[in-house]
């Protein structure tokens, strides 16, 4: 059960807050300052998200968390003014039932009972999947991911599941993603049909007695789903590499099966190159690894350091 995925860690916490609230109002029958507690954290949260606003995404993500928790609010004060109704009427009807403690006890129970369910589903069993590794095919490739690996995987779809993109890692934070991957692997016992997989080659060649330099992690992926044009300046600079090996200022060789590609790029923060390395895994799997470089090193340093880690990861990898 433990670690705590991120996911039931926000469970919790609105958990939380929705008992936190409904004890606040239960006793403000007593003392209406009570009700004050709830509402300033919610004051609070306020403050605090308007000193530390973000554009984007993570500021709207927050503006629907404070709304949740605006709704959990009003969702709990309903709640005990409903079993408040309903132990009255009780009290009425059986006046030699005592229902001292009913509602501060019932208050909570929704919040207690969403709490042992979250802790629950996210309950992976202990298996080769959860203490070593996978098995996964690309096309006609096999290969071993270890956990400590840290890597990420698109599935195949099929008849039964949708295509799915999981973290296969040891963070707590990405255990939900582990529950579905062990699902997929049948605990490890199976092999699992991706047609991408992400990984670092400091997280493998870190095992070993190899060294590492590149800064990017390595994709093998499907050919057809790599010049889709779903992957961006990557793969449309691999195919044009019969026109880019004709330019002066590139440094590159090879065809779109194995080949590689070095050219100098501006950034807001400063200029550099970029390098890309691909290698033909299978007459349908492409290997490809990038490197993004704006310190005093040379392209073909650069094109040295991606090669030798591409190539021994890959051997660490492949079955």
């Amino acid at each position: 059960m433990f670690p705590v995925s991120s996911e039931v860690i926000s469970v919790l916490q609105f958990a939380l807050f929705f008992a936190f609230s409904a004890l606040s109002i239960s006793a403000a029958f007593r003392s209406k300052l009570f009700v004050l507690l709830p509402i300033g954290i919610l004051i609070a949260v306020s403050v605090w998200h308007l000193e530390n606003y973000e554009r984007g995404w993570e500021g709207f993500a927050r503006v629907i968390q404070f709304v949740f928790l605006v709704v959990l609010l009003t969702a709990s004060g309903l709640w005990v003014l409903a079993l408040r109704f309903i132990i009255r009427k009780l009290t009425a009807a059986r006046k030699n039932v005592v229902w001292g403690g009913a509602l501060p006890t019932l208050a909570v129970f929704p919040a207690v009972a969403i709490s042992l369910h979250a802790l629950f589903f996210q309950y992976v069993p202990a298996s080769i999947c959860t203490k070593d590794s996978i098995k996964i095919s690309i096309g006609e490739r096999n290969f071993t991911l270890r956990r400590s690996y840290s890597s990420m995987i698109r599935t195949v779809k099929t008849p039964s599941n949708t295509a799915s993109q999981l973290i296969y890692s040891t963070e707590a934070k990405d255990k939900t993603d582990l529950g579905t991957v062990c699902k997929f692997s049948e605990n490890g016992q199976a092999r699992i049909a991706v047609s991408d997989l992400w990984v670092h080659p400091q997280n493998i060649l870190s095992g070993s007695n190899m060294d590492w330099k590149s800064n990017d992690s390595i994709h093998i992926v499907e050919r057809s789903e790599f010049f889709s044009g779903s992957y961006g300046i990557s793969s449309k600079q691999i195919e044009a590499i019969s026109e880019l090996k004709m330019q002066p200022d590139v440094l590159a060789g090879g065809d779109s099966f194995a080949g590689h590609l070095c050219r100098d790029e501006h950034r807001d923060h400063g200029d550099g190159f970029y390098c890309h390395v691909w290698r033909q895994a299978d007459p349908d799997t492409i290997i490809v690894m990038s490197m993004h470089n704006n310190v005093g090193v040379s392209q073909s340093e650069v094109l040295k350091q991606i090669i030798d880690d591409l190539d021994g990861s890959v051997s660490i990898l492949s079955e």
